[in-house]
């Protein structure tokens, strides 16, 4: 390459932005060649990066630290050359939890709906059957695990995984590896900043075709078929060039007759750059063409035409509203400075420990093999091929001029096996945020609290680690479900027919439940921020990732299990059901808990309960025993019965008022009754209802003992021979009854004035003796340190006065003894 060929292809990489006029230009890469200069200066400045990422890559493969070729030169072939793998165990450790936190959840997403003139309820129970249909067709696509695990290898060796869409219809993204993504320095790992980026991918021939078979629909999706025949013939060998030459119309021919030799032996692969710009409105542009062979900018590239012009193989002007719609990118943490190439995975980070520690451990293993064969030193001279052992009996008989040496194997292998196990503590300690070990039994008992505690502390990963990986993947499902609720999506886009299923399945449920498929919206509520008319799926807005328990680790997931269902008795009936599946679910899998829990709130039907207990009251106000209601499974009795107590109570009042007869009543009762008491007796067996079924068993037995005292009422009137009343008087038995009635009703309400006083005086003397105790307790333990206080300080006085008597006598006695002499 000249010097100014140089200068040029660097300008060509550059990205275009205003005219000369000052306006911004229609298209920021306007030549092929231009792009191909892009690929080229990306491939440049890549070039320290992919060596050190061949590296990390090799040493999670399991390649040796010395080639055979390296030991042979410096005659070291008999050496420990391994790779110990504890490179590849750390990343393997890491890589667990992060599947789990996609598959160990009953749904993948959940989202908002809010239709014009739906009821919350309705939008819930919309967005519900949407989620759960949506977790059928993302499950259901085989590759689906593949390319989860394979973006998070990526994050963890090389810094940032990648999940791409390479065009705008199919809902599945692909990973791309590390080494076929490219971005500009100081890119933001965010994608905040970028301008472009671009993708590299090796394709066969015959993958290449299928892309222009249809020259009128390749030309309308944005492929230019001349420029792609182009580029198929001159990947193809001297047997094809020999065979087909440059005619078109025999390739083609090979091709339809699914003539696999022409794609698999006869051609090359070909090498292609999809590259992604923004332009200057923030849409972005997809090119492909040509890579040159090793991002070179010489030689002809193929697709030329003999003309010295390059074309681009497809194009597409802003094809896509924004980066979301183009890349996902998962990065392992923020980097030094927030930038792309800023960020490094654990497995670079890890890489020179790992290093290290293969060649202490070879060492050692060295020092160990030849440790523990017998060594010998001469101790003449000669030839050493005539020190031979010969036997003798049955042992050995030594000749003279050697003699054994006595090597100490652990005086030499102690300082290096203690600084291997420093090594590893180092290298355990700076990857503690994604690797860390399972649960161990507990040493000591340890109360349910520290056992938490102790599960959360070596949690599979931290709660940032966690947070950031599903923000990502929040962003990810996003774009996968706006593109499996294109309106737009038929059945010749490629991977078609699971997302048109899926929108079929999402009409029905909107047909099951009376709503609008097609809604009409304003521009407040519009997903593209003008009016207009949109499907149930388009409205959906934050779509986002559901979570799971316990941050990736299974003993923390049974642990929190295991809290939620010793609390169970604080949630209601849909609360507890959702605890008993979250318990199951973590012993066993999501897939087993419908078998055994069946979910209270999956069912499509929109069912509410209070609405249903309100109905069968009005059944029996109007049949009485007549009426047809049932218990049955997933009712929620507490509802039910916070409807049937009530309208029994009022049943009452009424007719002690004289505001409903008392047959009538009764035949009310007769009917409410039986059905409450089937709602009791089922609440009865749920244990973590008992205050519940307590309060409303009291309430119902008060109306019992109300209708046991109407009935006999009833029968003392029908019993009783009166003559008729005259006309527009009252009944006197009727109204002696509603006197009795009205009496009682007064007694009742006096007795349980009465029981109320006397509980609020039981409570009150239950607080006068805790505060006594609290008082006298607290005297007590006062006069207690007073007497400590004065033991202490009658000892302190009482070792002053001896060691005073002490100094005395002595002086005493040294003055006795001086006056002697």
């Amino acid at each position: 390459m000249t010097t100014n060929d140089s200068n040029n292809d660097a300008s060509n990489s550059m990205l275009m932005d205003l005219t000369d006029s000052g306006a911004a230009v229609p298209k920021r890469v306007s030549t092929a060649a231009q792009a191909q200069s892009i690929c080229s200066r990306f491939i440049m400045d890549d070039t320290i990066r992919a060596q050190r990422r061949l590296l990390v890559q090799g040493k999670f493969c399991g390649n040796a630290p010395k080639s055979l070729a390296a030991m042979a030169i410096a005659k070291r072939e008999n050496d420990s050359n391994l790779n110990w793998k504890q490179h590849r165990g750390l990343i393997m450790n890491a890589w667990t939890p992060f599947f789990d936190l996609v598959c160990e959840v009953p749904v993948c997403i959940d989202g908002d709906l809010e239709l014009n003139g739906g009821d919350a309820a309705l939008n819930e129970e919309l967005m519900r059957g949407f989620a759960e249909y949506f977790h059928d067709m993302v499950f259901g696509w085989r590759d689906f695990d593949n390319m989860n695990q394979l973006c998070d290898l990526q994050m963890l060796l090389h810094g940032v995984g990648m999940l791409a869409w390479q065009d705008e219809w199919n809902w599945r993204p692909a990973p791309i590896l590390a080494s076929n993504f490219y971005v500009p320095d100081e890119t933001q790992a965010s994608f905040d900043n970028a301008e472009m980026c671009m993708l590299t991918q090796p394709i066969s021939a015959g993958q290449l075709y299928r892309k222009i078979m249809d020259d009128k629909e390749a030309k309308a999706r944005g492929w230019n078929p001349e420029a792609v025949k182009a580029v198929i013939m001159d990947s193809g060998n001297s047997d094809a060039i020999q065979a087909y030459g440059k005619i078109w119309d025999r390739w083609q021919q090979a091709f339809k007759n699914g003539d696999l030799y022409v794609s698999q032996q006869q051609t090359k692969q070909i090498q292609l750059a999809t590259i992604y710009v923004q332009e200057m409105d923030g849409t972005i542009s997809q090119m492909i063409v040509p890579q040159r062979p090793g991002g070179s900018t010489n030689g002809d590239t193929g697709n030329t035409h003999g003309s010295g012009k390059v074309d681009f193989l497809y194009y597409a002007q802003s094809r896509y509203d924004n980066w979301d719609q183009v890349v996902c990118a998962f990065p392992y943490d923020i980097g030094a400075d927030g930038t792309f190439h800023s960020v490094k995975g654990l497995g670079t980070d890890i890489f020179p420990f790992c290093e290290l520690l293969d060649k202490v451990q070879n060492t050692l293993a060295d020092l160990a093999v030849s440790s523990i064969k017998p060594m010998w030193q001469p101790t003449t001279g000669g030839d050493i091929e005539k020190f031979q052992m010969a036997k003798w009996g049955g042992g050995n008989m030594i000749p003279q001029g050697i003699a054994p040496l006595d090597i100490k194997i652990g005086t030499n292998l102690g300082p290096a096996l203690e600084i291997s196990r420093e090594f590893s503590s180092i290298l355990s300690q700076n990857t503690g945020a994604y690797n860390q070990q399972e649960l161990a039994a507990p040493t000591v008992e340890e109360t349910a609290k520290s056992a938490m505690i102790r599960a959360a502390e070596r949690s599979k990963l931290t709660k940032g680690s966690y947070n950031r990986y599903m923000r990502s993947k929040d962003r990810q499902y996003a774009e996968m479900f706006r593109r499996a609720s294109n309106p737009l999506l038929r059945d010749y886009h490629p991977d078609s027919a699971a997302a048109l299923k899926f929108q079929r399945k999402c009409q029905a449920l909107c047909s099951k439940m009376q709503v609008e498929w097609l809604q009409s919206v304003d521009a407040l509520h519009s997903p593209t921020g003008k009016a207009g008319k949109f499907t149930v799926l388009e409205l959906v807005q934050n779509v986002r990732a559901n979570r799971t328990l316990g941050l990736g680790s299974a003993a923390m997931r049974i642990e929190i299990a295991n809290q939620l269902m010793q609390n169970i008795d604080r949630f209601d009936e849909i609360g507890q059901n959702e605890i008993k599946r979250m318990f199951v679910a973590t012993m066993t899998s999501f897939q087993a808990v419908d078998a055994i829990v069946p979910s209270l709130t999956t069912g499509r039907e929109n069912v509410d309960d209070q609405s249903d207990a309100a109905q069968e009251d009005n059944g029996f106000t109007i049949l009485g025993p007549d009426a047809e209601a049932y218990v049955v499974p997933g009712q929620n009795h507490v509802i039910h019965l916070s409807v049937h107590i009530p309208s029994m109570q009022k049943d009452q009042s009424d007719c002690e008022q004289g505001a409903v007869d008392p047959r009538e009543c009764a035949k009310r009762l007769e009917g409410k009754a039986p059905h409450a008491y089937q709602h009791l007796e089922v609440l009865k067996t749920n244990p973590t209802k008992q205050m519940e079924y307590k309060q409303f068993m009291a309430a119902f037995q008060q109306i019992a003992s109300f209708q046991d005292h109407l009935q006999q009422m009833i029968e003392e009137q029908n019993n009783a021979q009166a003559q008729e009343p005259p006309p527009g008087q009252p009944d006197p038995k009727l109204v002696q009854v509603q006197g009795n009635l009205q009496l009682k009703s007064q007694k009742d309400q006096g007795n349980h004035e009465l029981k109320m006083q006397n509980q609020q005086f039981n409570q009150e003397l239950k607080m006068q003796q805790a505060q006594f105790d609290a008082q006298l307790a607290a005297q007590k333990a006062a006069y207690e340190q007073r007497i400590k206080d004065l033991e202490t300080a009658s000892g302190i006085h009482r070792e002053n006065a001896v060691a005073v008597s002490s100094v005395a006598i002595k002086a005493r006695t040294n003055g006795n003894l001086t006056s002697k002499t």
